[in-house]
C-alpha cells in the first residue's frame, strides 16, 4: 500500500500554501470544462489529492474518480516555507506520466482520444506545454453490437 504523503499540515495547510491553484479563476474554468464534457457520464481525475476539482464536480453531480499512480519512474518534490521564523519542508515522490502513457491506458480500457488541449481555456497542446487536458470517450456498447 502506497504511503499517503498528503496528511497533518501537508492536508491542513494546502490551501495557503498553494492558493493560487485553488483561486476561483483557475478551479471555476476547470470544473465548467470538466462538467460540460462529462454531461451526465463520468470523470477520471489523476491526483486527486485535495479534491479541488473533485468536489466541485461532485456538486455538479457528476460521478467523479480517482487515481494516484505510485510506480518506479518517480521524482521528488521539494518544497521549503518560512512560517513565523519556523522552516517548514515537504517532500514526496511524483510518478512522470506522458499523455501517450495515458493514451495507451485508456485504449486498454476501451477508450479512444476525443481532443487534447494545453490547459481548460482550449490552448493548444504543442511540445512546449507544462500541462495538458485530455478527454478520451469509451465507446457506448449497444444490445445489437454485443
Amino acid at each position: 500500500m502506497p504511503e499517503d504523503y498528503f496528511t497533518g499540515s501537508i492536508a491542513s495547510g494546502f490551501k495557503t500554501k498553494w492558493p493560487e491553484t485553488f483561486d476561483a479563476a483557475v478551479v471555476d474554468p476547470a470544473v465548467d470544462f470538466l462538467a460540460g464534457h462529462a454531461g451526465a457520464g463520468r470523470a477520471l481525475e489523476l491526483g486527486i489529492g485535495t479534491g479541488r476539482l473533485a468536489l466541485p464536480l461532485s456538486r455538479r453531480r457528476v460521478l467523479v474518480h480517482g487515481i494516484e499512480h505510485v510506480a518506479t519512474q518517480t521524482s521528488y518534490s521539494h518544497h521549503f516555507w518560512v512560517t513565523d521564523g519556523s522552516l517548514e519542508t515537504f517532500s514526496a515522490p511524483f510518478r512522470y506520466v506522458w499523455p501517450s502513457e495515458l493514451d495507451l491506458m485508456a485504449r486498454l480500457a476501451g477508450m479512444t482520444l476525443h481532443e487534447r488541449w494545453a490547459d481548460c481555456d482550449r490552448s493548444p497542446f504543442t511540445s512546449d506545454s507544462r500541462s495538458h487536458i485530455s478527454v478520451w470517450e469509451k465507446a457506448i456498447e449497444r444490445p445489437d453490437e454485443a
